[in-house]
């Protein structure tokens, strides 16, 4: 599946490689503990796109799982965003796009690779 998440109210917070860094962390390992496997990631300044295996994760639970364990843990690591950027509320917008990754594989890791920021495994 190819998989978006937008941050709430559009902040550019991935321009800061570290928020990058712990969002890759925490988007790994929550996707390890749901036996779901994250075959490529990449950010933009305020959203995230990946070509995940889901395993029998259904969308819904997953994307609820990595959002809300990531926004909980970003907000709590970058205090200072909170404060500036989402005034209380969540990290993440509540939209989610998915769609499956097609026939052409390579053209939808080609994609996401070129987002801002990228990692793979």
């Amino acid at each position: 599946m190819h998989i978006a998440f937008k941050v709430k109210y559009c902040h550019p917070v991935f321009e800061d490689e570290l928020v990058v860094k712990i969002c890759s962390d925490i988007f790994y390992t929550t996707a390890r503990q749901l036996d779901a496997e994250i075959q490529e990631l990449g950010f933009s300044r305020e959203h995230c796109h990946m070509v995940v295996d889901l395993g029998l994760n259904s969308i819904p639970h997953f994307a609820k799982c990595m959002k809300g364990r990531s926004g909980y843990f970003l907000l709590k690591a970058f205090p200072e965003l909170k404060k500036k950027c989402f005034w209380g509320s969540g990290f993440w917008s509540p939209v989610v796009y998915f769609d499956s990754v097609g026939r052409d594989e390579d053209q939808m890791r080609n994609y996401v690779r070129k987002q801002g920021n990228t990692t793979s495994l």
